[in-house]
């Protein structure tokens, strides 16, 4: 009896070992903005989704929301909280943006007099997430 219960102390480690995969902190990530973001109207605590733009992760989503929107200073400081894989899975995270492709800003003089400030992140934007924490997937998800 006891070496049965050795021997599935040392089995359920090597099982998860080989279900799951690890992604480090300041791994990135590219997905495309669901939800369209401003600095005009977008509030802290506002929620919004992006696509993952990752064949390893096929059809996953991030889930996120506005940490602080400030037009007087052109910021727009987003969070995200929760990916959430095809088959529904949640998996808690901290992530934010390293980069937005697709900033929309003034593009004339006229424009840029009335929006100076604003920072305008379109649905479609492409991003570039950060990890700041290490986030465990299973492998049921293809690398």
């Amino acid at each position: 009896m006891r070496s049965k219960a050795l021997l599935l102390l040392f089995a359920v480690p090597l099982a998860f070992a080989q279900t799951a995969r690890t992604l480090p902190a300041g791994s990135g990530i590219r997905a495309t903005l669901d939800t369209p973001l401003s600095t005009r109207t977008s509030l802290p605590g506002d929620r919004f989704t992006a696509t993952i733009d990752d064949p390893s992760l096929p059809g996953a989503r991030l889930y996120g929301e506005v940490a602080a929107a400030a037009g007087k200073t052109a910021t727009l400081d987003l969070r995200f909280r929760e990916l959430i894989l095809a088959d529904g899975m949640r998996i808690p995270l901290a992530a934010r943006v390293l980069s937005v492709m697709d900033a929309r800003r003034p593009r004339d003089a006229k424009e840029k007099k009335q929006k100076e400030k604003d920072v305008n992140l379109p649905a479609s934007s492409p991003l570039t997430v950060r990890l700041d924490q290490p986030v465990t997937l299973p492998t049921n998800n293809p690398r």
